[in-house]
């Protein structure tokens, strides 16, 4: 039983080596570097590191609450947009998209029914 050990220290120095030299083969090789959307990422990213921080004291604030406006219903605005101009429409940018850098998203539910509706009249239980 004592010859396990070192066999087993052998296969995991082994493995060790085998997954150093995949990493930086990994590193070295970007299949992906002639695809135009990783290159659009690329220069987005780079764009957005190189962009300068407002970091001065607002003003004034402008929010839009949108209701009804969830994940999926921009991702089929900005794709049916841009199949209306003839354009990829998963790359397509939305108006509102390019105007604000920050969105934020929040979730609203109802206590007593399982579609929120505002101009549903309140429960009899309460008071008037």
């Amino acid at each position: 039983m004592t010859a396990f050990p070192p066999l087993l220290a052998l296969g995991s120095s082994l493995l060790a080596m085998t997954a150093a030299s995949t990493a930086a083969f990994a590193q070295d090789t970007i299949i992906q570097s002639g695809d135009s959307y990783f290159t659009a990422a690329q220069a987005e990213l780079s764009r957005k590191i190189a962009e300068q921080q407002n970091v001065t004291r607002a003003k004034n604030i402008v929010l839009f609450v949108v209701d009804g406006l969830s994940v999926p219903t921009i991702t089929a605005s900005r794709i049916h947009e841009g199949q209306l101009r003839g354009v990829d429409g998963e790359s397509n940018v939305l108006s509102f998209e390019a105007l604000l850098p920050y969105t934020a998203l929040s979730k609203t539910y109802t206590h007593d029914a399982q579609v929120a509706d505002p101009l549903r009249p309140p429960p009899r239980s309460w008071p008037v």
